[in-house]
């Protein structure tokens, strides 16, 4: 089944982590079956604690190992890491009941030693009958080295009791050079990792 995945079509969509996972919950999701299934591996990252990162970029995989034990498995878009160098590790809204916000994590993949001064970002607040509530630029100052990556919250960026979406809809990233990258909100959207197990509940409820 996983040989069948047209990858980039499915880089957006649950079904195919959902096919991966079933394959980590069933014990299949071995090395030797990796390898017959996708191929090379393109990059193995060993993280402090023992864990193996096995990537395979052109599938949009990665898939972590404890021993000879696959426990996890994501689905990233290579791709445009590579064409963007840049990368959202973490988006989450956060607020009360009376605000929204945001936590944001953002990579800086420049193979060119270029540092990161300013991004600016901009997102959309909807309620829950998604009518738009409002749009908003906030600035996340650096620097960020190239390597490197910056943590940032975005607290009450919309006050407002109904707001329950906050989408990303661009960002602007500023280099120490001067020089200017725009993405527009399907770059954005392609360069920001996915929380999937969330993305499948909220498929289920809807």
């Amino acid at each position: 089944m996983l040989k069948k995945y047209d990858y980039n079509d499915y880089i957006y969509s649950y079904s195919f982590y959902a096919e991966l996972k079933r394959h980590l919950d069933s014990g299949q999701l071995t090395k030797a079956f990796l390898t017959e299934t996708f191929g090379k591996v393109s990059r193995e990252i060993e993280e402090e604690d023992g864990i193996k990162n096995l990537i395979f970029r052109k599938n949009n995989a990665k898939i972590s190992f404890d021993g000879d034990s696959a426990v996890k498995v994501d689905v990233i878009n290579y791709r445009a890491y590579d064409l963007h160098k840049t990368a959202i590790l973490e988006y989450k809204v956060t607020g009360e009941d009376y605000s929204i916000g945001f936590d944001i994590t953002i990579s800086n993949l420049s193979d060119s030693e270029k540092t990161i001064k300013y991004v600016y970002i901009t997102v959309t607040a909807r309620n829950p009958v998604s009518d738009k509530i409002g749009t908003k630029t906030v600035r996340a100052i650096g620097p960020i080295k190239s390597g490197d990556y910056g943590d940032y919250s975005f607290e009450n960026t919309f006050y407002s009791s109904t707001a329950k979406y906050l989408s990303l809809d661009a960002i602007k990233i500023q280099y120490m050079d001067g020089s200017i990258k725009l993405l527009n909100k399907a770059q954005t959207r392609a360069i920001t990792t996915v929380d999937w197990e969330e993305e499948g509940n909220r498929t289920l409820d809807d």
